[in-house]
């Protein structure tokens, strides 16, 4: 419509402020949670694309408890995660159309099952990047 394209064109005139600001999130978070083995990190790039970190997601190690257990005691301490995205051949939809009967995908449902992504909005701030931070490495300890 054209409100939404108003708006695209909006955001697109600070695009490069975003990004900036994004990157800096991500480089924090990074270099907060960097040699944690318990966690995966996002990668910074690879052969054709540097991370604008449009959101930051951790997956936990095998041995952890699964994400929503962990999202569960951050939101307790007030600090909102988001989880990963629910894998598509779980679509309620899909099973109703018989389209992913007999379907393993491992590696998506671990996924779902062990990511979340941290709190990455613009407005975020060093401090309550390293409260969240903080608040994450005592409940996986």
């Amino acid at each position: 419509t054209n409100l939404q394209a108003a708006l695209g064109i909006g955001q697109l005139e600070r695009i490069n402020t975003s990004i900036k600001k994004k990157r800096k999130i991500g480089k924090l978070y990074s270099d907060l949670l960097d040699g944690k083995s318990k966690l995966q990190l996002p990668i910074k790039q690879n052969e054709f694309a540097e991370n604008i970190y449009w959101v930051f997601g951790v997956v936990l190690s095998p041995e952890m408890q699964d994400a929503k257990f962990i999202m569960d005691k951050l939101r307790k301490v007030e600090i909102g995660t988001r989880p990963f995205f629910y894998p598509m051949h779980k679509q309620p939809v899909f099973d109703g159309m018989n389209l992913a009967r007999n379907i393993n995908c491992e590696i998506s449902e671990n996924l779902y099952k062990k990511g979340f992504y941290l709190p990455s909005g613009l407005t975020l701030n060093e401090e309550k990047i390293a409260k969240v931070v903080d608040n994450l490495l005592k409940i996986i300890r």
